[in-house]
C-alpha cells in the first residue's frame, strides 16, 4: 500500500510520518529520505545517508526546524507545582532529542 501511494503521489503533497521506531523494516528503504520536520519526518527527494547512529534518520532542515521549535507553546510545563507523569515526561524527553538534535545541524 505504502508503495502504491508513493508512486501515484507525484510530490504533488507531502508525505508525513510520525517517529518512534528506528527498525529499517518498518521505513523500506525510506529512512534515507527523511526529514525531521517539528515531531514528524516528511519524505523529501533528497537522500540523506547517516551511517554512523542507527539512531538517526535522514536530514534536518535547520532554519525550518529552528522556526518550528522558537514558536512551539511550552504553557505552564516549567512550573513545579504541576504533576507531570511519566507520559509527559516521555514527551518532553523526546522533545530535548529534537532540540539536540537542531542544535546538531
Amino acid at each position: 500500500m505504502m508503495l502504491d501511494i508513493l508512486a501515484n503521489n507525484n510530490w504533488e503533497r507531502p508525505i508525513y510520518f510520525t517517529g518512534g521506531s528506528y527498525e529499517e523494516s518498518e521505513y523500506i528503504w525510506m529512512k534515507d529520505y527523511l526529514q525531521l520536520d517539528g515531531l514528524v519526518y516528511k519524505l523529501v527527494p533528497i537522500k540523506t545517508s547517516i551511517e554512523n547512529n542507527p539512531y538517526e534518520m535522514g536530514r534536518i532542515d535547520s532554519d525550518l526546524m529552528y522556526d518550528i521549535v522558537k514558536k512551539w507553546s511550552w504553557g505552564n510545563s516549567e512550573s513545579d507545582e504541576i504533576y507531570h507523569d511519566p507520559e509527559t515526561r516521555k514527551i518532553v524527553f523526546l522533545l530535548e532529542v529534537i532540540y539536540l538534535d537542531c542544535l546538531k545541524s
